[in-house]
């Protein structure tokens, strides 16, 4: 009698188990609202959205608007729930998927990874999502930035896991990696080699003038360094591997560098008597004509030559933001990096021109050269690790 009675209930337990799962679906999915916008005489698109609303209906969500918006002129680009979420136009796509009025998937997203984050019931409060640069992955919106997610990653978790630029957010990340790029001693220590060099044939105040134009220099050619850089991963059909191969090569570049920190000297730097024979040729043959041209020649030629020991951290920054898609703001962020890089050089070169005793800050340079290199080497470690995984 106990034997039927416990197996009673246990039936009963599963038809209450399987009629709740069942009520919580259907109530999940019966609750979303679809509209879909997309281009009638696209015929790529018009199959697109024939088999969205199949996998859709076979889900359980049939609660599906359709707009062909190339027989309405009022419905173009960008539509108003585009411009509330702010959808960046490389995002934008001529096929456009609303989910309650919140969530909205630009162009051919891929159409299990959609319906997975729809039936999941998810407590997201908006998302941007578009498909991606290749066929097997797709891109979201997050933080002002966009990153590219494999099709095997659920949105959530893409969303959560993202990359370190994704976690941390964009812009402390390049402005404090900036600021650390430019206490790298190979660039303070060249600029004080200029300054000392003009320092003895010039006034202080011509010193100044020159450095400046000395450190605008720098900044330009680190910003095309930049600009080329990103521009070549992004043309290329492969962006993560580029930056996963990028990474490999920024992880022992920082091992490198933590072991000259160490006291293993391996070169990455011009000789310093390389260094030193360049703004000495350039004074005494370009400042008496044009100390100007001087300056920028030899800030744009030394930041271009020692690259190879400046350009860690910020070919890992270009990494990153490369890897997250074509993106708006990269220019803004490339500006604001170098902004940050030569702002230890703008205060280094003040106290040069003002203070003096550029022979003493030179001793003081090569003294903590360790600790520079050390924090240096750390930062691209972990920006290195974070593009290969």
């Amino acid at each position: 009698m106990s034997a039927r009675l416990s197996l009673c209930c246990l039936f009963l337990l599963l038809f209450i188990s399987v009629l709740t799962v069942s009520s919580f679906l259907c109530a999940a999915n019966g609750s979303h609202k679809v509209v879909i916008y997309f281009n009638g005489t696209c015929p790529i698109c018009v199959d697109y959205v024939v088999k969205l609303q199949r996998a859709m209906n076979s889900a359980g969500i049939t609660e599906i608007t359709r707009f062909d918006y190339s027989q309405n002129s009022s419905l173009l680009h960008p539509f108003p729930i585009e411009a509330r979420l702010d959808v960046p136009p490389e995002l934008q796509g001529d096929v456009v998927t609303v989910i309650d009025d919140k969530y909205v998937f630009e162009g051919y997203f891929p159409i299990e990874v959609m319906i997975r984050f729809i039936t999941s019931n998810p407590s997201i409060d908006r998302l941007v999502a578009a498909e991606g640069i290749k066929p097997d992955t797709y891109r979201l919106r997050q933080g002002g930035s966009t990153f590219e997610c494999n099709v095997s990653q659920s949105i959530p978790d893409c969303a959560s896991s993202g990359s370190l630029i994704g976690l941390a957010g964009i812009w402390p990340l390049v402005l404090v990696s900036g600021f650390v790029d430019g206490l790298n001693p190979c660039a303070m220590s060249v600029l004080v080699y200029f300054v000392g060099v003009v320092l003895a044939n010039q006034s202080r105040r011509r010193a100044l003038i020159m450095g400046v134009f000395y450190v605008l220099s720098a900044y330009a050619i680190y910003l095309a360094i930049g600009i080329g850089l990103i521009r070549v991963i992004l043309l290329t059909s492969l962006v993560q591997t580029v930056s996963r191969v990028l990474g490999i090569f920024i992880i022992g570049l920082s091992l490198l560098t933590l072991a000259n920190s160490f006291g293993h000297r391996i070169p990455l730097k011009l000789p310093r008597e390389s260094i030193v024979r360049i703004p000495t040729r350039l004074t005494s043959v370009w400042i008496s004509k044009s100390p100007i041209v001087a300056a920028l020649l030899f800030g744009g030629i030394v930041t271009a030559l020692e690259f190879p020991c400046t350009g860690g951290i910020y070919a890992a920054i270009v990494g990153s933001l490369a890897a997250h898609g074509a993106d708006v703001n990269l220019i803004a962020y490339l500006l604001a990096y170098n902004l940050m890089f030569v702002l230890p050089l703008v205060i280094l070169l003040i106290l040069l021109c003002t203070v003096g005793r550029f022979r003493w800050m030179m001793k003081t340079v090569e003294q903590h050269r360790h600790i520079l290199e050390g924090t240096s080497a750390l930062l691209m470690l972990i920006l290195g690790i974070s593009l290969l995984f």
